[in-house]
């Protein structure tokens, strides 16, 4: 796919959940993959949020939905599709979306090209354990939590 888009309509989405984290390592795999299918890093576009992806509402996130809808973007990356949504509606409905637009949708760690029937569910699959995951993660810390002032901690 990423051989019929010029590289200035490709997409890199990149997210982590606080600002303290780092999302040079995104990048770097990311950049390692174009490279190897033949696209300079530097000549895409790259978005990068530090937000929770238990929402859409993320500045470069809607920067990436806005170019998406003015079709300046043809291809979207991503390292993982949890990046996109941590939520299984939201990942489902804006894939989708973007799909019957017809953008590409990339998951270089996942190694899936999201463009038949077969990538939407997987796709549908991957957004389920995500939010399976934040749930379980949210009652591990609640669990920690009551276990902590049950210490008197």
């Amino acid at each position: 796919m990423l051989a019929l888009h010029s590289p200035d309509s490709i997409a890199a989405y990149i997210r982590v959940s606080t600002y303290d984290q780092k999302t040079e390592s995104q990048r770097e795999e990311i950049a390692r993959w174009l490279k190897n299918h033949g696209v300079d890093p530097e000549s895409i576009h790259w978005f990068e949020d530090k937000e929770t992806g238990k929402t859409l509402h993320r500045p470069a996130f809607l920067d990436l939905q806005r170019a998406v809808f003015d079709g300046k973007m043809k291809t979207v990356l991503v390292w993982k599709l949890d990046r996109l949504s941590r939520k299984m509606l939201d990942g489902i409905t804006t894939m989708r979306i973007w799909l019957n637009q017809g953008i590409g949708i990339i998951s270089i760690t996942q190694h899936l090209d999201l463009t038949g029937p077969t990538g939407l569910l997987t796709a549908d699959i991957l957004f389920a354990i995500a939010e399976f995951q934040l749930s379980t993660m949210k009652e591990n810390q609640a669990a920690g939590i009551a276990a902590a002032k049950a210490r008197g901690v």
